[in-house]
């Protein structure tokens, strides 16, 4: 039985200024998803190169024309980006104060992510690629970049090196990724290749166990469609695998979304076990699947993630539609956040050098969407061109418009929970949580402030906000052990929208804890952009 936290009831006329709501209708609550029909600024991060694969700097805007499914988009915003090789300082706060808030000294930074995918690589290539990255380490480490270093298995995603790490210490890190010893693998419980094979297994004969009950009790037949039980849980097991990889890659975009400028993610994998010729292309894995799999890329294209895959695999035999899987979802992830595919070669330190290259200057091409509405979500097609002879242009080509103001409740659902199970904190909306008593199994008081401008108050909606605020309470041995959630949604006068967006707001609340809680992990998302924000408030210490 899950215990409830007990909470009081706050609207939005508890934040730190009075405010009071407009009188207009009520919004209505039908199901029909409300898609926004305003003007959107969409940002374009392009990489020009020439013949010999060096950056072409000093355009200006009238040198690019952006198309958007063939039609000219008038050029709304246009900058030269040239990234710094600093470190990114970590945000300072103090004792009792938690906060997942990124630096603002306005610093473009080059910012790098390498994602080591043991889910979709067999163990040894992904023994062969980590001894790659290894001996590259010491380009990225002379770089001077801001690197962090991730683990997608079958439990889903791991932090091995946080981007404020020290990187001189990237090769340390490296050997915790993996080892030649299978036996050391499995008997490890963090970064297991097989470990959750066993366990999905069960999962998937508990899940037919349940379906033969409902409709006719143990041993009843579930058709003759797919009549072979092992090639049935394979089945069910590439889907498991497709969805931990894009739920993983939408956590991460989720986690640095709040740091500016383009990112660049190195992702070291053998290939999600399906053909995906283009982002379109999902929907013949059904409606659940094409959801999640727009889900993650309309946030890596928000959080200005550029995906460079790398194959795990090198040169060595496949057969002809393993190959197929791979490239196309290689190139599909790379052409859909301009970034590059880099396979069939056995140096995937080439890739590596290519993407830190890339990082090093880029131009950001801002235009607006037409005022009208789409009615549903889709593909939006965008090629740039550049008015300079021998020259190659690199950029995304295409994202998902017409984003849902009213999410559909289980895609909602899925958002919050995957941001609660994130090893990582989520920074696109930024927040910090006061707490003052730190007793477990107490009352916790907490304040939790929000910067100005973190969030959307639609001005054409007459003011109107919506955000979504929960928390869950942690015990010693991660399990969650009560929720606590709110809506806070509502229109607001001229004067309080004005004041929030030029002060901010701040929310003061008790909450009363079971007990052995040691943790309590807050989530905020803004249900009119989609940006969500976490941070965990560690009870009993004033370590953060």
């Amino acid at each position: 039985m899950r215990t409830q936290f007990v909470a009081k009831v706050v609207l939005l006329s508890t934040l730190f200024v009075p405010l009071t709501f407009a009188q207009t209708a009520p919004a209505s609550d039908s199901g029909i998803p409300k898609f926004t029909s305003r003007s959107e600024l969409v940002m374009v991060p392009v990489v020009v190169t020439d013949k010999s694969g060096q950056h072409v700097k000093g355009l200006k805007k009238e040198d690019f024309a952006v198309l958007q499914n063939g039609k000219s988009m008038p050029i709304a915003v246009f900058d030269e980006i040239n990234t710094q090789d600093t470190a990114l300082p970590p945000h300072q706060t103090p004792d009792g104060v938690f906060s997942n808030a990124v630096p603002t000294d306005n610093v473009s930074r080059r910012v790098m992510v390498i994602v080591m995918d043991l889910l979709n690589t067999p163990f040894a290539d992904s023994a062969d690629a980590r001894r790659a990255l290894f001996n590259n380490a010491k380009v990225l480490i002379d770089a001077h970049i801001p690197v962090s270093l991730m683990v997608i298995n079958s439990t889903g995603l791991h932090e091995i090196f946080g981007l404020h790490s020290d990187p001189r210490i990237l090769e340390t890190a490296l050997d915790r990724v993996g080892t030649p010893n299978p036996t050391d693998l499995h008997e490890s419980a963090t970064f297991g290749w097989d470990l959750g094979d066993k366990y999905l297994y069960n999962q998937y004969q508990e899940t037919v166990a349940q379906l033969q009950n409902s409709i006719g009790g143990p041993g009843t037949k579930l058709g003759t469609s797919n009549p072979n039980p092992e090639a049935a849980y394979q089945s069910y097991r590439t889907h498991h695998d497709v969805e931990i990889t894009l739920f993983s890659l939408e956590q991460l975009a989720h986690a640095y979304s709040g740091i500016p400028g383009r990112k660049i993610m190195i992702w070291i994998t053998g290939g999600l076990p399906m053909n995906i010729l283009d982002p379109t292309s999902i929907s013949a894995y059904g409606d659940i699947m094409l959801d999640t799999y727009r889900r993650t890329f309309l946030v890596l294209n928000a959080a200005n993630f550029s995906v460079y895959p790398v194959d795990a695999h090198g040169l060595g035999l496949e057969s002809m539609s393993k190959h197929l899987n791979l490239t196309s979802t290689m190139n599909a992830f790379a052409d859909a956040t301009g970034g590059t595919a880099f396979y069939n070669r056995n140096d995937i330190g080439v890739g590596i050098r290519n993407a830190v290259q890339d990082a090093v200057q880029y131009y950001e091409i801002g235009y607006y969407l037409p005022h009208e509405s789409h009615g549903k979500p889709q593909w939006e097609k965008i090629k740039v061109k550049v008015d300079r002879k021998e020259t190659a242009v690199r950029t995304r080509d295409g994202f998902f418009s017409g984003y849902s103001e009213k999410p559909e409740p289980k895609s909602l659902k899925m958002e919050m929970e995957l941001a609660f199970a994130s090893p990582v904190a989520y920074t696109g909306f930024p927040i910090a949580i006061k707490v003052s008593a730190l007793a477990s199994g107490a009352n916790l008081t907490f304040d939790l402030t929000v910067p100005p401008r973190s969030f959307r108050i639609d001005r054409e909606n007459n003011n109107f906000a919506n955000i979504e605020f929960a928390a869950v309470a942690l015990g010693p041995h991660h399990q969650s052990s009560g929720i606590f959630a709110r809506r806070i949604t509502g229109n607001l006068t001229l004067e309080n929208a004005d004041h929030i967006e030029s002060q901010g707001f701040a929310m003061h609340d008790t909450i009363t804890l079971p007990a052995n809680t040691n943790r309590v992990k807050f989530v905020i998302r803004d249900n009119l952009t989609g940006k969500i924000g976490s941070v965990v408030a560690r009870l009993n210490t004033n370590s953060k």
